[in-house]
């Protein structure tokens, strides 16, 4: 079994300088742990969308170049937006090797250089092609299944601007948060239509920023479990309902039967919700909630910002803290991290157990982990 024994993200918003970026992320990891760069015995870089949106290529020795790590063994994890958690499955595996004692992950994006239809098309590439022929893209699949869903439910579609002014409350606390202002239920109503009925204040923003951790066989945090699964590409393809995401069922059961407790368990939650309404569809899929459910768990603008049943997202998530898809996942461990150590912007009391839950593409390549206090 592993464990996290250091961490340390960036602010997420815009970056000037990704080197800086990238070199502040690791260096706050390694300090945090109490190791030096000679200690590392590998290193693996999450990153999905170089290439697009920078200059850099070569990206895992790029980034052992940057960091001082130049002849660390090192790799690179593309799974799309769960690149993040995905290293740490990648790092988890390799801590279990006699010759390995430390492994940093270190996930960086830098998104904000390109224009925002520019972007989204780079972003499209996550998705089959022939749905890329018919110019879809993740919004335009997202409002897909927020229509099937809140349809099949008969849900009001205010949840979603509930989530979204949730989500910005949580932020406004949180020091590495993109978003740092509240909204209120008007502003989010009256931002702009992205994919019907999604509007700009359900959608994460375009984000820079960088997180690292330290994997070790000793910390005060560990990786109690994890979970994986895959799904087809193309959403045509699959053979699940369009409102929910199996991949992230099956990432999820598989990580619980690994683990002894149980989703009740669960004292403090990071989903993926670079959507609004995947807070509701995710609570479902991850068995926090039957069917139908999810809405229940996002507190309206006068009720407090976390449900008392389970805290969701208390960094404000991946739609108000920012998504830098390859340091995500990173990110949504190190606020379970805080949590469980009890150094978190918005502390969750007594949190001693905890789930990040990652999504890659569109909901095809799903990671889960089960972290709890080691002691």
């Amino acid at each position: 079994m592993s464990a996290i024994t250091g961490a340390h993200a960036t602010r997420f918003g815009h970056h000037e300088d990704t080197a800086n970026m990238v070199q502040e992320a690791a260096q706050g990891a390694l300090n945090d742990a109490g190791l030096t760069r000679e200690d590392i015995d590998a290193l693996v870089v999450a990153n999905a969308a170089a290439e697009h949106f920078t200059p850099i290529g070569n990206v895992s020795v790029w980034t052992a170049t940057q960091t001082g790590l130049t002849g660390t063994p090192t790799l690179r994890i593309d799974t799309g937006p769960s690149s993040g958690l995905a290293s740490i499955w990648a790092a988890h595996a390799l801590a279990q090797q006699p010759h390995i004692e430390h492994v940093l992950c270190l996930g960086w994006e830098t998104m904000t250089t390109l224009p925002t239809p520019e972007a989204t098309q780079a972003l499209a590439r996550l998705m089959a092609q022939n749905e890329q022929r018919h110019h879809l893209t993740l919004p335009g699949l997202v409002g897909l299944l927020a229509s099937a869903y809140l349809d099949r439910y008969a849900i009001d579609p205010i949840v979603l601007d509930h989530a979204a002014v949730k989500a910005h409350r949580l932020a406004a606390n949180n020091p590495i948060a993109q978003f740092q202002d509240p909204i209120t239920i008007q502003e989010a109503q009256r931002s702009p239509i992205i994919a019907d009925p999604l509007r700009l204040y359900h959608c994460a923003p375009l984000t820079d920023g960088a997180a690292a951790i330290t994997i070790g066989s000793e910390g005060p945090v560990t990786i109690e479990a994890m979970g994986q699964a895959t799904d087809h590409l193309g959403f045509t393809q699959r053979r699940s309902a369009p409102e929910s995401f199996l991949a992230t069922r099956k990432a999820a059961r598989r990580a619980f039967e690994r683990s002894r407790h149980e989703p009740r368990d669960m004292d403090v939650i990071e989903l993926h919700d670079a959507f609004t309404i995947l807070e509701a569809v995710n609570l479902e899929d991850l068995g926090l909630v039957p069917e139908g459910e999810g809405p229940m768990l996002i507190p309206g603008p006068d009720e407090a910002p976390l449900s008392p049943e389970v805290a969701v997202n208390p960094s404000g998530g991946l739609k108000a803290r920012g998504h830098p898809i390859g340091a995500t996942g990173l990110a949504q461990v190190i606020e379970v991290v805080d949590q469980i150590q009890g150094k978190a912007a918005t502390q969750v009391p007594q949190a001693r157990v905890g789930l990040v839950h990652n999504i890659g593409g569109f909901g095809n390549n799903v990671h889960v982990a089960l972290l709890e206090a080691s002691a």
